[in-house]
């Protein structure tokens, strides 16, 4: 089982399971699941812990090219923020407009770009604008 950056309904620690893995501890229990996969230490942590399991494990799931050039900081769109994720609500999106929005009021400039999939259908709260 590979867990997606959140195990709780409000993405935080002490919030409820989502549906879908209640049912996980029982598996590792019987043996039908021998483990949990994160994408963090800390998430593998979280889960070892709501699973009551010692077969968590963390397998970073960054990206690393060789031989990329990187941009001359210099060069950089200055207040330029973007947030790269599947538009969905798990993600908590929200937080990062919320905070665009604050940073906004004192740099005017500020921009704030999504990459990303999701559509109407899978997060209708989440529109082009």
């Amino acid at each position: 089982m590979v867990f997606y950056s959140a195990l709780t309904t409000h993405g935080q620690y002490d919030g409820d399971m989502f549906d879908i893995y209640q049912g996980i501890g029982d598996m590792l229990k019987e043996g039908s699941l021998t483990g949990v996969i994160s994408s963090t230490n800390k998430e593998a942590d979280h889960a070892a812990n709501l699973f009551d399991t010692d077969h968590s494990y963390a397998i970073p799931v960054t990206f690393v090219k060789k031989n990329i050039t990187p941009v001359a900081f210099n060069s950089r769109k200055p207040y330029s923020l973007i947030a790269v994720a599947r538009l969905d609500a798990v993600k908590r999106l929200d937080h990062v407009i919320r905070a665009a929005v604050k940073l906004h009021e004192k740099y005017p400039e500020l921009t704030l770009t999504f990459y990303g999939h999701g559509d109407a259908e899978t997060e209708p709260k989440l529109k082009a604008g």
